[in-house]
């Protein structure tokens, strides 16, 4: 089940004169609350239009957090820690 052509004209600009603000509250009900097909294409028209107005989409922030998460682990592990120092001696040798 997929939406119409038409109403996905429809909904595209019904989207585009929302305010940033209810935009995120729809990106963040549509995360929490798709169900069908229909649902992850409004979200998807949601996280469009956001990205098109320069604004960050719940999916790339929790992206974003991820990866601070996981850089932040690998530094907090002897391995990891072992790996950056490695790194900046090699970045301060290629410099000199």
């Amino acid at each position: 089940m997929c939406l119409d052509p038409e109403d996905q004209i429809i909904w595209v600009n019904r989207t585009a004169s929302l305010s940033i603000e209810k935009l995120h509250e729809l990106d963040s009900y549509w995360g929490e609350n798709s169900e069908n097909t229909i649902d992850e294409q409004l979200h998807g028209i949601v996280e469009m239009e956001l990205q098109y107005r320069g604004e960050k989409t719940l999916r790339q922030l929790r992206k974003e957090r991820i990866e601070r998460l996981n850089k932040s682990f690998s530094l907090s592990h002897p391995l990891g820690r072992f790996l950056v120092q490695a790194k900046s001696l090699l970045a301060r040798a290629r410099d000199d």
